[in-house]
């Protein structure tokens, strides 16, 4: 058995995710482990589709495990993010290797842009770029051009390219025997409104759900896939959106004081004072941004900070790694990854919610949070929290709907 470890979100599972399963197969990959996002991703918003129907879509595309990664590890910065989720496939033991997609391509490159990354982590040179106002993503390009140069530096300023960087660098952290290996990415950018014959960015994908449209979407994903993303959109529990929360998120940030925002992660240097004080001007989502960010603060960042709002999730919390690997869901192989993990996983493996939340208080809470944050989402809500009322079978038989 010769696995491969995919890092996820589906967010909708589309053909550019197909391909890279496909590509990743091709590279002699007998079994195939996805982990991925919950309900809440790391755009710092809710998914598009639950968590239970981004999984399914994965294993019926031809991944064999999906294992979640922790809501409060989801809405972290990259490279949390990215540590997180390495750190998961480094406990279930039996991960031969990690693939990535990106806009490069070329892993000596990337390889070479990680080092660089961590050779200037925490450098006088950042220090000074910040001191001068810029963000930490671009005090960190700088830097790392000043190091080796601006053909390796312009690699920070694809999105695939820096998660695929912070994969890198959790490896090397981490002393794994992962060996990676990228993916060049195939169709549109990430961000493109631009799409080819079956390709389309997932943030098109999104944005045309929010208008309230599946069915001109279908040539951009598998045909199992489609099935189920479009069943739940119809019963409107798919389709969620942030901005469906916009009420509930002003009036959250507008009760919180100075010293609670202080407490959420990324808040430092009186950020928390301009947060407080635009949370009573603002009258939208969008406005209460708009109002916040400067050259410093990204939009990145502050949606962040939103979202940690919404779920508690303080910098504490933050501060630690992922203590157990929960089962979304598996087909015949993943059975077999499962049966192996038991041998060689460092972390405890669950699929139950109930087990978990005994084990884990802290982290379920979260969990069942988010979960309750897409459903709010929702052009319908659903009655009760999934985490505790869905009776999903975890093993999903492929090859047909039945």
């Amino acid at each position: 058995m010769k696995t491969a470890g995919i890092i996820a979100e589906y967010n909708p599972f589309h053909n550019g995710h197909l391909y890279h399963i496909r590509q990743t197969r091709a590279l002699g990959y007998s079994h195939i482990v996805a982990v991925m996002s919950g309900n809440v991703v790391q755009r710092s918003e809710v998914a598009c589709f639950s968590k239970w129907t981004r999984a399914s879509a994965a294993v019926k595309s031809g991944v064999n495990l999906v294992v979640e990664l922790p809501a409060v590890y989801a809405v972290a910065s990259a490279e949390k993010f990215a540590s997180a989720s390495v750190s998961i496939l480094n406990g279930l033991g039996l991960i031969d290797g990690l693939s990535f997609g990106s806009e490069s391509g070329d892993l000596r490159e990337l390889s070479r842009c990680a080092q660089a990354c961590i050779d200037v982590n925490d450098s006088p040179e950042i220090a000074g770029f910040l001191n001068q106002g810029l963000s930490f993503p671009k005090a960190r390009e700088k830097a790392v051009e000043q190091l080796v140069g601006s053909e390796v530096s312009r690699l920070l300023r694809a999105p695939n390219n820096i998660l695929g960087i912070e994969y890198l660098k959790a490896l090397q952290a981490t002393g794994s025997p992962i060996e990676p290996t990228t993916i060049r990415r195939k169709g549109p950018g990430h961000d493109s409104k631009e799409t080819s014959a079956r390709y389309a960015s997932a943030s098109l994908i999104r944005e045309t759900l929010q208008q309230k449209d599946i069915y001109d979407l279908n040539r951009f994903f598998p045909e199992e896939a489609f099935y189920l993303f479009r069943q739940d959109f119809a019963l409107k529990v798919g389709g969620a959106s942030m901005y469906e929360l916009t009420r509930a998120i002003l009036y959250k940030l507008r009760t919180m004081t100075s010293e609670e925002f202080a407490r959420l992660p990324d808040v430092s240097e009186g950020l928390e004072n301009r947060l407080c004080a635009e949370a009573k001007s603002a009258i939208s989502l969008d406005d209460f941004l708009k109002r916040v960010k400067t050259k410093r603060y990204t939009m990145s960042r502050l949606k962040r900070i939103i979202i940690c709002a919404l779920l508690g999730i303080d910098k504490d919390l933050l501060e630690t790694e992922p203590p157990y690997i929960r089962v979304l869901a598996f087909d015949a192989k993943g059975k077999e990854i499962l049966k192996e993990a038991k041998k060689s996983a460092t972390l405890p493996i669950y699929h139950s919610f109930a087990k978990l939340q005994k084990d884990f208080p802290a982290l379920a809470e979260k969990e069942a949070l988010a979960t309750d944050l897409f459903r709010y989402a929702c052009p319908k809500i659903p009655v009760g929290n999934s985490e505790y009322q869905d009776k999903r079978p975890f093993a999903i038989r492929t090859g047909g709907r039945k």
